[in-house]
């Protein structure tokens, strides 16, 4: 298997991981659906590799299978704040939610 393939492998297993569908990664990187499906067929420029990699939140060599404990951390990281986002976003609809209750408790 080429280095390419590889890295348009692991560009699919990472998207997969984030719950992204392909149109919303090529949003995400300011490309199509169609140029993420080259992507990962292999078809991949190093410059496309590294905004892929920015919005996935991996490294450029993670994507080519080289992964460091420093990598790992900066995923971790990313994993972290994503969670973090999700989580604030939920604690305000429940808020949202409490404080409608309430003004229609009172009325």
């Amino acid at each position: 298997m080429g280095t390419s393939i590889n890295v348009g492998a692991n560009i699919s297993k990472y998207r997969r991981e984030r719950n992204l569908t392909q149109k919303e990664l090529g949003v995400m990187v300011g490309v199509t659906d169609k140029s993420i499906a080259a992507y990962e067929a292999g078809n991949i420029s190093v410059e496309a590799l590294g905004r892929v990699a920015n919005a996935l939140g991996v490294t450029p060599n993670m994507l080519f299978g080289i992964v460091t404990d420093k990598d790992e951390l900066l995923q971790l990281s990313a994993l972290c704040e994503e969670l973090a986002l999700r989580l604030c976003g939920i604690i305000q609809q429940i808020s949202h939610k409490l404080h409608k209750d309430e003004k229609n408790r009172r009325h």
